[in-house]
């Protein structure tokens, strides 16, 4: 993926989600999806991006829940 350059304080400056009772999932994704496809991946490579940055958009709880994933155990 040539071109591409994250910053994860991108992710999580912008719209953190902590999986508190409050907040909505899908919004969350919605969003994580937008700002994503802001990154300039080609198609092929938006789901590298997705699974690459998705962890920086997550706080609180729903951090603490990806990390207690082994290494690439989730993927799409």
């Amino acid at each position: 993926m040539k071109g591409v350059e994250l910053k994860p304080t991108f992710f999580i400056g912008s719209h953190p989600f902590a999986g508190m009772n409050h907040e909505d999932p899908y919004t969350h994704l919605s969003t994580f999806m937008e700002l994503c496809s802001t990154t300039g991946a080609f198609d092929k490579d938006v789901k590298v991006v997705y699974l690459g940055a998705f962890p920086f958009s997550l706080v609180g709880k729903a951090k603490t829940w990806i990390q207690s994933h082994p290494n690439k155990s989730l993927n799409t």
